[in-house]
């Protein structure tokens, strides 16, 4: 990572920037649908759905919105194209790493300008987030058409581009693992022999014995646009109030970054419970935690506004 750092400050060159923004409604919904009963259960389980008892749709918005952002040298040669979305990378199955629709699209951006061009994902808050029907080339490719018709009517930005970031460590408590989980995992939907991973994560997290987590928060921002990333899977209702509550005219919340500490879950749905409602090493992180992170995530997004010398 040192010899990437060296060598990218060795090719520094002058670009230009451009931001645009597109929307594409049909690839993802809300992976969580609610009930009569109050109870939540994801879409893939909904076989196991308790047929007496009406569900009430999707328990959470989706978001839509794309947004895209180009570098390109003074010349007009596109360098490095970053878009960020809000849709789970997971269309793409197997047994190794896979670049899933991220990766189509970065083929496709190379196809159109240059093999070259360098393409940067950065994932919304797309925890309770997953595709409709189309897999990862499918959406790859769906995306691609929205970012390329973008940046074919690029405009400049011309105001003082300025670059900034500030990070920050907080601790977070966990769920709380001594009280009772059997009613909860037997209503998330997950047939008997699944429900038993459930059960050993949490005699894993008692035996780890551990009740907080340090993590970092981070944030930046390019020009008059802000950033902030999330130690783990971030539901898009914190996403969307991110970007309401941010004071950044435009403002993009990134999960995944620096840390993974699991599913980072609202009130709701955690009373809901459902798959990522429940106690794992891969959920570990208390509501009150994710409220801690987001009031650490405005902290810093204000700290940098305030800093500002952009239009």
């Amino acid at each position: 990572m040192a010899q990437c750092i060296v060598e990218a400050d060795r090719r520094k060159t002058p670009v230009k920037f451009s931001k645009m923004r597109s929307f594409h409604y049909g690839l993802g919904h809300n992976r969580r649908i609610e009930f009569k009963n109050g109870r939540a259960i994801n879409t893939w389980l909904l076989a196991n759905a308790p047929e007496q008892i009406q569900s009430l749709g999707s328990s959470g918005p989706i978001d839509p919105e794309i947004g895209i952002f180009c570098f390109e040298k003074l010349d007009g040669t596109i360098l490095s194209v970053m878009f960020h979305f809000t849709l789970h990378t997971n269309t793409n199955f197997g047994l190794k790493f896979r670049a899933d629709y991220p990766g189509v699209v970065a083929a496709r951006l190379r196809e159109r300008f240059g093999p070259d061009v360098i393409t940067l994902f950065l994932p919304g808050a797309c925890a309770d987030i997953n595709t409709t029907g189309p897999r990862h080339r499918e959406v790859g490719n769906e995306l691609a058409v929205k970012i390329i018709e973008s940046i074919e009517r690029r405009k400049v930005y011309d105001g003082k581009l300025e670059l900034d970031a500030i990070k920050a460590e907080i601790t977070v408590p966990r769920r709380n693992f001594m009280i009772d989980q059997t009613e909860r995992i037997k209503n998330s939907g997950w047939n008997l022999e699944s429900q038993k991973v459930f059960y050993q994560e949490i005699d894993a997290l008692k035996k780890e014995g551990k009740t907080e987590d340090s993590t970092i928060i981070q944030a930046w921002r390019i020009a008059n646009i802000g950033f902030v990333s999330f130690p783990g899977e971030l539901f898009v209702e914190w996403g969307l109030k991110v970007k309401k509550e941010s004071p950044f005219p435009f403002t993009y919340p990134v999960e995944l970054g620096g840390d993974y500490l699991g599913y980072l879950v609202t009130q709701k749905a955690y009373q809901q419970g459902g798959y990522e409602s429940l106690i794992a090493r891969s959920a570990k992180t208390s509501v009150e935690g994710v409220m801690l992170m987001f009031d650490k995530a405005m902290e810093l997004l204000n700290t940098l506004y305030n800093k500002r010398g952009f239009q």
